[in-house]
């Protein structure tokens, strides 16, 4: 019988609840603010966040996961018998996290050798709630008995449809070398005082750049 995980990053944005209600494992970026680490989820809320960045000196920075943090959790599928890993990171065009993933299933090899836990990675194309939602909508079909391959068939034609909107800030952002978990933090937003003043800029889902004038 398959035993299904279903595995994200902080950046999916998903509700506590939500992630509780559907079994979601969400595993935390750590954001840099003043020299201090803060590990998203866990060592603030949001607005007690907020209240530290208006009182910062600088800008926020994130780091992506690690591949020794994702064999980690990986190892622990394995040794807790789960069949299946779901595991829908950030939008592998904005940052190394995606692969990092792939990296860290070569480590599981060599650290499970005789392992049999598939690991289903996919890429969400976005940020946030956007492919968040789809997460849990996935997890409660998979609750009700759906087929594994079903449900990822769907989720995959649902992010293929998706592209990924945001200011002028986000693609100056991008262009500087910001990694995308970093910029579609609501926390290194909210620093942007001209964030208020931007006309919207669109991308695709391939990271096309399309101005309001032919979007």
């Amino acid at each position: 019988m398959s035993k299904i995980a279903i595995l994200t990053d902080s950046s999916c944005d998903i509700p506590q609840e939500m992630a509780e209600k559907y079994g979601i494992d969400i595993m935390s970026f750590h954001i840099l603010l003043d020299n201090v680490d803060y590990v998203e989820r866990e060592s603030c809320t949001n607005t007690e966040f907020y209240d530290k960045m208006r009182a910062a000196k600088g800008v926020p920075s994130t780091a992506a996961i690690t591949p020794i943090q994702f064999c980690e959790k990986y190892c622990q599928y394995v040794d807790e018998g789960y069949t299946d890993v779901i595991h829908v990171p950030i939008n592998k065009s904005g940052s190394s996290t995606y692969n990092n993933a792939l990296m860290a299933q070569g480590m599981l090899r060599e650290e499970r050798p005789e392992h049999h836990l598939k690991i289903h990675l996919l890429d969400p194309h976005t940020y946030s709630m956007v492919f968040g939602w789809y997460l849990c909508e996935m997890a409660r079909k998979l609750k009700n008995g759906a087929e594994i391959s079903h449900v990822i068939q769907e989720f995959e034609k649902q992010m293929n449809c998706m592209e990924i909107v945001g200011s002028e800030i986000f693609w100056k952002g991008i262009a500087s070398g910001a990694s995308g978990e970093q910029i579609v933090s609501p926390m290194w937003i909210s620093a942007i005082p001209e964030i208020a003043t931007i006309e919207p800029m669109l991308a695709s889902a391939t990271s096309t750049l399309l101005s309001p004038s032919n979007s």
